[in-house]
């Protein structure tokens, strides 16, 4: 984001972000391995003079901008209608807008086994909060992620491991991202005093960075002018950032697998996306590291299955895959993982960087065909990509390519939301890919294809829908 002074501020990473029902907001951030919490309350920025007030009503109009854009969505995604085909008649008719229910932290459609919160009602799939159809049918009570830590507000599932707020401007054409900045800009002179530039970074392993030293502060407002206070670090401030520590308890069948364990201190930090390590270094051996996501284990349990299904069946031998090469604790304890390392694709690119650019014809048609032969491969063994896009090819220095990423889930103009993780949306996905490959000018890679499947009895894998359909409906009883 661009300081007022003219200077740009140093790159920032959002964290977490929420707000609570008195309209009071915390903000955490990571800016070249110093972590910056700060707290806003309505309270703090009230004054009694005409000149003070403004920070309050600057806020407050932010704050009424993110609301009406959370009861906008929540009002659009629970509008059902009573007949299913007029629905589908009616997105036919009005391209573009989304006429379907979407719920739990993925915000993705109603599938498969489903968790009711009793505290905040919302709706969660059963792989993505970590909880088996079993599990689910012995809990009377549920309580989700967010609300256990208190984080439950319009914007809680929209928590991201690392926007970069850049331009003022740019964060005001989003109701979230402009908050942020907003609070953000009154936190510059703190960030440019405690954060070190990119070059004097001391953080040298996956532990220490999500470990670092964290300034904590609260916005007041004195003489008109909004200022942060720095905070002692209590107990409380202290277990919110232990919040953000990706740790997760994984199955004993994910935790059995026969792959080596590593202690995030052991590896050294070689290259990050900002807010995460990716490339490691043990030894002399680089990995790239894939960090969990403690709110949503569903896909890295998804992933971590799958990977060592391609494997088990011999199919790196046909296909370029990474392989799973260890799993990472901050402890020695072979219980809490914080993510797992896979084999590191050198000088890799995602391909969706090469859609759209003046790669000679002969390499498109080859990653086309090698992108069909993949997925096809994938099928032949009852297997799922889950999540069909150009961003999960990959092309390595040589010019070949990858297949990656098997969490699952969809992205919006690539599969349609009614095929998340299946056959027919993985063959979606892919023939979006072939016919940019072959055709780059025609832009077909972009969000113009919304085509809604005809056939709804799509293939799922690793799951009885039967079964899941009736702890499903009594589930919702309860509150329907």
């Amino acid at each position: 984001m661009s300081a007022s002074a003219g200077h740009r501020m140093k790159q920032t990473h959002v964290l977490n972000f929420f707000q609570d029902k008195n309209n009071d907001s915390a903000l955490t951030v990571l800016s070249n391995g110093v972590r910056f919490h700060v707290i806003v309350e309505s309270k703090q920025l009230q004054s009694s003079t005409d000149q003070d007030s403004k920070a309050l009503e600057e806020y407050s109009r932010l704050l009424n901008a993110l609301s009406d854009k959370a009861r906008h969505q929540s009002q659009g995604s629970r509008q059902l209608s009573k007949d299913p085909e007029a629905d589908y008649a009616e997105e036919d008719q009005k391209k573009g807008q989304d006429t379907q229910d979407t719920y739990c932290i993925c915000r993705g459609p109603d599938r498969g086994f489903m968790i009711g919160c009793d505290s905040c009602e919302e709706w969660y799939h059963g792989d993505c909060v970590g909880i088996t159809q079993e599990e689910g049918a012995s809990i009377d009570e549920y309580t989700c992620p967010q609300c256990e830590k208190g984080n439950r507000s319009p914007t809680a599932a929209s928590r991201d491991s690392g926007i970069v707020l850049e331009d003022h401007d740019k964060a005001e054409d989003d109701p979230e991202d402009a908050l942020q900045a907003w609070i953000l800009s009154h936190l510059e002179a703190e960030v440019e005093k405690h954060a070190p530039s990119r070059s004097e970074m001391q953080v040298t392993n996956a532990h220490d960075w999500y470990h670092p030293s964290t300034h904590f502060y609260s916005l007041q407002c004195n003489d008109g002018k909004v200022t942060p206070t720095e905070l002692e670090a209590t107990t409380e401030l202290e277990n919110r950032m232990q919040d953000l520590l990706p740790a997760v308890t994984l199955p004993k069948y994910i935790l059995n697998l026969d792959v080596p364990w590593f202690k995030a201190s052991d590896l050294e930090v070689v290259e990050d996306s900002g807010p995460v390590p990716t490339l490691v270094r043990h030894n002399d051996d680089h990995y790239f590291l894939k960090v969990v996501d403690p709110t949503q284990p569903g896909p890295t349990k998804r992933e971590l299955k799958i990977m060592k299904d391609i494997e088990r069946l011999g199919l790196q031998k046909v296909i370029r895959v990474p392989q799973v090469q260890g799993l990472v604790s901050f402890t020695d304890g072979k219980i809490e993982m914080m993510g797992f390392l896979q084999t590191h694709i050198p000088g890799a690119e995602p391909l969706t960087h090469l859609l759209d650019s003046d790669v000679p014809q002969s390499k498109r048609d080859r990653w086309a065909s090698e992108s069909e032969e993949m997925v096809n491969t994938l099928h032949k063994h009852n297997l799922v990509w889950g999540d069909a896009k150009a961003d999960n090819f990959m092309v390595d220095k040589d010019d070949k390519l990858w297949i990656i990423d098997f969490g699952g889930s969809y992205t919006e103009g690539w599969v349609d939301a009614e095929l998340n993780e299946t056959v027919e949306g993985d063959d979606m996905g892919t023939r979006k890919i072939v016919n940019a490959l072959h055709d780059p000018d025609a832009n077909t890679f972009d969000l113009d294809d919304t085509t809604v499947a005809e056939d709804k009895g799509v293939k799922r894998k690793h799951s009885d829908e039967a079964d899941e359909e009736d702890v499903h409906t009594e589930k919702r009883a309860r509150v329907d």
